[in-house]
């Protein structure tokens, strides 16, 4: 079990030990797994073993972090912090329960080839977001 701190809305840290971890993604540089703390769920994303130690690759994660923590939208995940354990350097965002683009594409072929009202919700709530991070350079 790893201990690590999570900061709230109002700033305080609650002290979290991360209850399970189910992997969502094995990459080349970074691993996302899904990890319960306390009652929530996030998504950890983690270097992979051979670039944990990697200050360049630490600093990408930083970085990440460093930009998503300043995304204030509703259709895009929040980040909630960054810390070390005894696995490495990781972030913490929220978790949206769901399916990525393109299987919900694939999956919902009746939605996009029959109903109107999806398609212009689905590219309003897309075309938002895509403002809002140009909008952030």
């Amino acid at each position: 079990m790893s201990s690590f701190f999570v900061e709230n809305q109002s700033g305080e840290n609650i002290s979290s030990s991360i209850l399970g971890k189910q992997l969502l993604h094995s990459g080349r540089y970074f691993n996302s797994c899904k990890v319960r703390v306390g009652l929530k769920w996030y998504v950890r994303k983690e270097l992979a073993d051979e670039f944990k130690t990697s200050d360049f690759h630490q600093n990408i994660l930083r970085k990440e972090f460093e930009i998503g923590q300043n995304l204030n939208h509703p259709n895009i995940a929040q980040y909630h912090t960054i810390s070390n354990d005894d696995d490495g350097l990781f972030l913490l965002k929220e978790y949206i329960d769901g399916i990525t683009l393109s299987p919900l594409i694939l999956s919902r072929q009746q939605y996009f080839s029959s109903t109107r009202k999806f398609i212009e919700q689905f590219v309003e709530q897309i075309g938002s977001a895509i403002l809002y991070l140009h909008s952030k350079n």
